[in-house]
């Protein structure tokens, strides 16, 4: 189980920095050098060092802002409509210092897009735990996701549903095949890494999770 949570943990970040940095890349930011500070916290996890961003004629070429730290919690609470109760405000004050207190875009950090992933997972379990719960047609995000099913069954229209729905919900926009195609290979990878363990619908679950989070934790969810 453990193992599956840390799958689940570095796929959505995984898959909200690709998104986060396809769309950085077409407002003018590229990869750069690495930072040193960069890497304390994915040596925590295993991870190789991530590169910084380098912010080449950033003030020319970026016409977005970000959201502030207080602004982030807020948004992600309404767009889930899970409210900030004390395990939200827990989890927010202990990542809280990696998060950015300006709108400034070219103050986004390694450290922060992993906090932002982890707090859009706290969000994200408790918005799932709720719509698993609830009938089909009283949910508001995974519509036609059976719960109760194996992961394979969260495929095709429930999967394609799923991703649409919560484009716009999280971004206000339809999603670009581009990102769509993104976020289909991190769920084959999800899968692929479940394999011995498929039939488990708690697998359900677990990747409408991942769906949330990663999108939840992307540019156009805390961006202006």
């Amino acid at each position: 189980m453990k193992k599956a949570s840390l799958f689940l943990s570095v796929g959505c970040l995984a898959v909200a920095s690709l998104i986060v940095f396809n769309n950085c890349a077409k407002s003018g930011f590229q990869v750069g050098r690495d930072v040193a500070s960069d890497e304390a916290p994915h040596a925590e996890l295993g991870l190789p060092a991530t590169e910084s961003i380098d912010y080449v004629a950033a003030d020319q070429a970026v016409s977005s802002s970000m959201l502030t730290a207080d602004q982030m919690l807020r948004s992600m609470s309404s767009l889930t409509g899970v409210p900030v109760d004390m395990e939200v405000e827990a989890e927010y004050e202990k990542l809280r210092s990696a998060f950015g207190e300006t709108y400034d875009l070219k103050k986004v950090t390694a450290p922060m897009l992993m906090s932002m992933t982890s707090l859009a997972g706290v969000f994200c379990n408790k918005a799932v735990n709720r719509e698993a719960a609830l009938a089909s047609g009283s949910r508001v995000m995974f519509k036609l996701v059976d719960f109760g099913k194996p992961v394979s069954s969260f495929n095709n229209a429930p999967f394609s549903d799923s991703v649409s729905g919560l484009s716009m919900r999280f971004w206000g926009r339809a999603i670009k095949s581009t990102e769509s195609s993104m976020i289909r290979s991190g769920r084959d990878e999800f899968v692929q890494g479940i394999v011995g363990d498929i039939a488990n619908v708690q697998h359900t679950k677990s990747l409408a999770v991942f769906l949330c989070t990663g999108m939840l934790s992307s540019f156009d969810s805390f961006s202006l």
